[in-house]
Formats: C-alpha cells, structure tokens, sequence
C-alpha cells in the first residue's frame, strides 16, 4: 500500500465520484478506477459499493478512511518536520565550551540571542575542556563549540574559525607586595608560587604563558599562598601584564595585547 493510494482512495470517499475525484487529482478517471481496484484486491476488500453510477463506502471503506486521513496527516507533518529541521527551524543543537567563556558576556548574549530567534530548537550546553570539544566534534556527540585553539594537528573533520578576542590576567592577593606596584610584568613574578592550569589542559596560549615564564625563569608549580593566579577572563591569549586594581582581594592584570580565542 502506496501513500499515492491512499491519497486516490481518500479522494474517492471525499466526493463519492470517480469523475469528480479524477478532476481534483488531476488525472484521468479510467487510471483513477484501475488503482481502487488494485487497493481493493490488495486488501482482499471492497471499500466501495457501486450502484447505477453512485459509488457509497462500505464499512470496511469506512475504517480505512479514518485511519487513511491519519496517515496523511501524519505523512505531512512529518515531511514538514524534516524540512524544519534541515533548514534549523527544529532540532536540537549540543554546544560546548570552556568554563571561561561564560565569564564574558559574549556567549551569554549570543544563546539568549539563539533561544529567541531559535524557539524552536533545543540548545544543549555541555562545558568542556578544548581537547574534550574537539574529540567531541570528531566524533559528532557535539555541533560546535567555544574553545581555545589546541596545539595540535586537528583533524580535518573539525574546522576552527576565530569567533572572539579576550583577555587572560593574572590575579594578585591584595595584601601581596606585587600589589603596592602600579604594574606587574612576568619578569617581577620570578621567585613566586603561581598556579595555572594543569599541563594536560594547557592549550596553545597557555602553552605560549608558560614558555615566557620560563624564558624568565619563573616556575609555574601549584603551591599554596602563591603570589598570583594565572586566570581567565574569557577565551584568549597573554604575552605580558600591566596591572590595574580591580577589587578587594586581589589585583587583576590584563593582558596588553588581545589574541584570539576560537
């Protein structure tokens, strides 16, 4: 049983008239008749009574016309759905991103942006490491992400476009003597406890902090009571620090130079 027969037979019940549900179709009548017979000797039914050219629907003609408009109805529907989704009207979205990201107001702002234009569409936020997202997009368990670029050779399933620029800052305790200057370079943290990310979480501008650090010296060891936190403030990169107050507790230092975040 075809979609386009049960189309034929619906016609045919509607008007009860070959002539009539040929013209609504748009096909000749004689083809019209030759495909409710072949319905009708597929079921082992006859769905219609003819009677001095006045056709009335038998009962079993009866059942298979409710169950007939549901199944159109739910052909439509679905094709419908499936058009919405391909163009984005519907569906679900996974995005992923770096804790950091949500410390800016870019990304908040862009997914309510979504949610309103998109009401649609379920959006399913997973926070993630980079290397975490680009496995996941390897893999399809994610449609796209907010990350900082790995240093190392992506693969060619996953493409990585600059989207945002922010800041990475170091933050200083208040009470520190680092806090009485007016400006903090890498070279002033030399001799001091700084904790940043584990180095299996590093990415490329990580990477790039830590090589300055120790192109000064400077040891990057976790330890308590240290000096300085290298944190983030949104996905980016720093190459130096020119410190500014920013608080109660402690000094934040941003970056002079903006790089971008992916």
């Amino acid at each position: 049983m075809e979609l386009r027969h049960l189309r034929y037979f619906v016609a045919v019940a509607e008007e009860l008239n070959f002539t009539r549900a040929a013209a609504r179709l748009h096909i000749a009548q004689p083809p019209l008749s030759t495909q409710i017979r072949a319905l009708e000797g597929e079921l082992g039914v006859d769905l219609f009574l003819r009677e001095n050219r006045r056709v009335y629907l038998t009962q079993a003609g009866e059942e298979l016309l409710a169950r007939a408009r549901l199944i159109l109805g739910a052909a439509h529907e679905a094709g419908v759905a499936v058009r919405n989704a391909a163009s984005g009207i519907i569906g679900r979205v996974t995005l992923g991103y770096v804790a950091s990201a949500m410390f800016s107001d870019r990304l908040p702002a862009v997914i309510r942006r979504f949610q309103r234009s998109h009401r649609h569409v379920e959006l399913i936020l997973v926070e993630k490491t980079s290397l975490d997202q680009i496995a996941a997009l390897h893999e399809r368990r994610m449609d796209v992400g907010v990350l900082r670029k790995p240093d190392l050779l992506l693969p060619e399933s996953v493409a990585v476009e600059e989207w945002h620029q922010s800041l990475l800052i170091a933050a200083i305790p208040k009470d520190h003597e680092l806090a009485k200057l007016d400006s903090v370079r890498i070279g002033d943290l030399r001799d001091q406890p700084i904790i940043t990310y584990p180095r299996d979480r590093r990415d490329r501008s990580l990477l790039a902090v830590s090589a300055a650090m120790r192109k000064s010296r400077i040891s990057t060891e976790c330890g308590q009571g240290g000096a300085g936190i290298l944190a983030d403030r949104g996905p980016g990169r720093c190459r130096s620090w020119n410190c500014r107050r920013a608080g109660h507790d402690a000094m934040h230092c941003p970056a002079r130079r903006r790089l971008p975040a992916h």
